[in-house]
């Protein structure tokens, strides 16, 4: 028969391999084996986490403490337990009890800092993390993690040179990191710094590792795009940038039209293409002008164009049928319609895609 510590190790070794149902069964042995020792009792609280029984995990912690009140793991535990159904102020009162019986441990003053900023209690929030930033070195992962939400207070605070100041560490520290970039530009933001906020959104797109990550830089377009400052071409780069980044920019560009309708007069028309901003330049300015074909640099340019052109209408009528739209949204995919059919005859032809 096994001895108590070994039905804990395979009960471990269960919950590793995510046999959670095993593992509880395990561990309940162990228990039963010794109920008056405090470690299967965490283990087994831990495991039903992952079975989404938490209150089970909240009475097993508790029984961990009534026979150790010493055992900082089992109080870190109950707190994120607590935290989970939003009992805020049990799970501050036994953050706070795992770091006095175990000060060393970072991770238990990050743990409260996360929730103080979720209770929106941005000054406490504030000192778990300078005491994480001033005891760890920056190569540490829980440096990283405190000075990035730090930063992120300080731009709820409008302490924006505070916010900037953090994020641009982090950026030295890891220059390709999307999140860092992103925030970095949603600082600048909020200041008002709109060219450098975009200059950091564009910089972010180029390290996006998930297709869904992008669908927040059309909402800090959208707000590029409402200020009539930012007339400039550097916000059409970084919209340029998005569609080719992913394949849902087409439709999710149909967005941002309204928004771009008022700031297109301000740019010089385009009359000559000979690649993908070829496409940018009809929709910045809603207009093509050919003046002969066969004057193109490359034969196969109008074709090209038309591919491109193809490639969108697609995109946008596969994104209305995805979302059961009988009605186009707005008349712009009406337009790319007749610009693509008016591509094949065309040879002196001016389009207002208006």
């Amino acid at each position: 028969m096994k001895n108590y510590d070994e039905l804990i190790e395979k009960g471990i070794n269960h919950y590793e391999n995510k046999k959670y149902k095993e593992a509880v069964a395990v561990l309940t042995k162990a228990i039963n084996k010794n109920p008056s020792k405090d470690r299967a009792y965490v283990e087994r609280g831990y495991t039903y986490g992952f079975l989404d029984k938490k209150k089970k995990s909240i009475m097993d912690f508790i029984k961990a403490i009534n026979i150790n009140n010493k055992n900082h793991i089992a109080y870190i535990l109950r707190g994120m337990s607590y935290e989970y159904f939003n009992e805020f102020k049990k799970a501050e009162n036994d953050y706070k009890k795992a770091i006095e019986l175990n000060p060393q441990r970072n991770i238990y003053i990050y743990y409260l800092g996360i929730l103080y900023k979720k209770m929106e209690k941005y000054k406490k929030s504030e000192e778990q993390f300078k005491k994480i930033i001033e005891n760890s070195s920056k190569k540490n992962d829980i440096h990283q993690k405190a000075l990035f939400n730090q930063g992120i207070i300080f731009g709820e605070e409008k302490k924006y040179k505070k916010a900037l100041d953090n994020f641009n560490k982090l950026v030295e520290m890891n220059p390709n990191n999307e999140k860092y970039l992103f925030n970095l530009g949603v600082v600048y933001l909020k200041n008002e710094k709109y060219k450098k906020a975009i200059e950091e959104f564009t910089k972010s797109i180029d390290n996006i590792k998930e297709d869904k990550n992008i669908k927040k830089y059309y909402k800090v377009a959208n707000k590029l795009i409402n200020k009539s400052e930012n007339s400039n071409k550097e916000l059409y780069n970084y919209l340029v940038k998005l569609i080719k980044k992913n394949k849902i920019g087409f439709p999710l560009l149909t967005n941002l039209l309204p928004g771009i309708n008022t700031i297109e007069n301000n740019f010089k028309k385009l009359y000559h293409y000979t690649s993908l901003n070829a496409l940018k330049s009809i929709i910045e300015n809603k207009e093509i002008h050919v003046s002969r074909v066969d004057f193109l640099n490359d034969p196969a340019e109008r074709s090209y164009i038309q591919e491109l052109i193809d490639s969108l209408c697609n995109d946008l009528n596969n994104f209305l049928k995805s979302k059961n739209i009988k009605k186009e949204p707005c008349s712009f995919l009406g337009k790319l319609n007749l610009f693509r059919e008016s591509l094949k005859v065309c040879v002196n032809l001016k389009i207002l895609l208006v």
